[in-house]
């Protein structure tokens, strides 16, 4: 039942089976993009009518580029951090039989 009583969803992959539906869908975010078919992708804008798409991605796969390139996709590329943003240091830790090993 369409009631319209959520206002966002943040969903899985759950929100494209076909028992799920949304009274006025009109904003999809895709976070990972590749993680997604075209024909999923598809599916959940179907949901909705005229539903605008934003879809995130490090790594763009080439059917979104040529899209970017010849069809009707904007790009926009973050390209520093945030301002005020701690530099994160990775590092890696052995651990052999319950001690820490450098």
């Amino acid at each position: 039942m369409k009631i319209g009583a959520i206002d966002v969803v943040i969903g899985t992959h759950s929100i494209l089976q076909d028992n799920v539906k949304f009274k006025n869908l009109g904003l999809v975010i895709t976070d990972e993009q590749h993680r997604f078919g075209v024909n999923q992708r598809s599916t959940i804008s179907e949901k909705g009518k005229n539903v605008d798409k934003i879809v995130m991605t490090a790594t763009p796969i080439p059917r979104t580029l040529a899209l970017i390139l010849y069809g009707d996709l904007d790009i926009s590329i973050i390209d520093e951090l945030p301002p005020n943003r701690k530099k994160i240091d990775t590092f890696a830790v052995r651990i052999c039989h319950g001690r820490q090993s450098k």
